[in-house]
């Protein structure tokens, strides 16, 4: 019996986590504006919560510091299972996330969720100033070794071969990281990729976990400015929302592949 298992029962992903950049801050009328999805999350994501910042500046009248009138600095939409939140959406600076815990429903139903959810948190921009930057998909996934850390090898989870590992971790035990980063480019798409996987082997609430943090970001190099089309998919063309996250999807299938050996591979039904 492997000394590995994935931190779910079939799947090792603890968290996805996708990502829209816009090209500057939301302002108060932005979060504002994005409160009315409150209508439509209630069913999904039913707990809203809009925080609120206040600042200072100093006042050369008075030599001191005045208060600042308070002002939304992020907004969230959450749905709890056992006080701890399992889907999210999420506004904060310049970006619009959705967080997912449970992944049990596997991309093809979770993809079409995140697609409304985004479609509609951007309509409630559109007419405004923000552009799309760009786009990322970030998945976490967890391996706990149950084994005797004294034996732990690199060996019982990655393909040490890997060209994302060095010769170095699979020499040092079981407590080690590499944080790596790279662009690919797509010049008749008239975007570029970049990659960011970091990996870690460390101890956390008395387990060894091994975790594999891959996210991808679409840069374009045009920005969208009308949010629509970004929506308005069209594969043929290879335009669109749809395409993007089922590129990035792709790539970090292909990562992990190329990351784990063979029984770990099959530990998660990677296809």
């Amino acid at each position: 019996m492997s000394p590995v298992r994935p931190v779910k029962p079939d799947h090792s992903i603890n968290e996805v986590v996708f990502v829209l950049t816009f090209s500057k801050p939301f302002s108060e009328e932005n979060f504002n504006a994005l409160t009315q999805l409150e209508d439509f999350l209630k069913d999904d994501l039913p707990k809203m919560e809009l925080q609120q910042g206040a600042g200072f500046r100093f006042s050369t009248e008075n030599q001191q510091m005045e208060p600042l009138p308070s002002k939304p600095i992020s907004l969230s939409f959450k749905h709890y299972v056992d006080n701890e939140f399992d889907w999210a959406l999420r506004a904060e600076g310049n970006f619009i996330a959705v967080n997912c815990i449970d992944y049990s429903e596997g991309w093809k139903n979770i993809w079409p969720k995140v697609h409304r959810y985004l479609n509609h948190a951007t309509q409630k921009l559109i007419n405004t100033e923000l552009s799309i930057e760009s786009l990322s998909l970030q998945y976490i996934d967890r391996f706990i070794y149950e084994g005797q850390i004294d034996c732990y090898e690199t060996s019982t989870i990655f393909d040490e071969q890997s060209e994302y590992l060095n010769k170095k971790v699979t020499k040092v035990g079981p407590y080690w990281h590499i944080h790596q980063g790279w662009f690919d480019g797509i010049k008749e798409l008239s975007i570029r990729i970049l990659n960011i996987l970091n990996i870690t082997a460390a101890l956390a609430d008395k387990e060894h976990h091994t975790t594999i943090d891959h996210s991808a970001t679409v840069q374009f190099r045009q920005k969208i400015t009308n949010h629509k089309t970004l929506f308005e998919d069209t594969i043929k063309d290879k335009i669109g929302i749809d395409y993007y996250f089922d590129l990035l999807h792709d790539e970090n299938k292909q990562i992990l592949r190329d990351l784990l050996n063979k029984d770990r591979i099959d530990d998660i039904k990677l296809k």
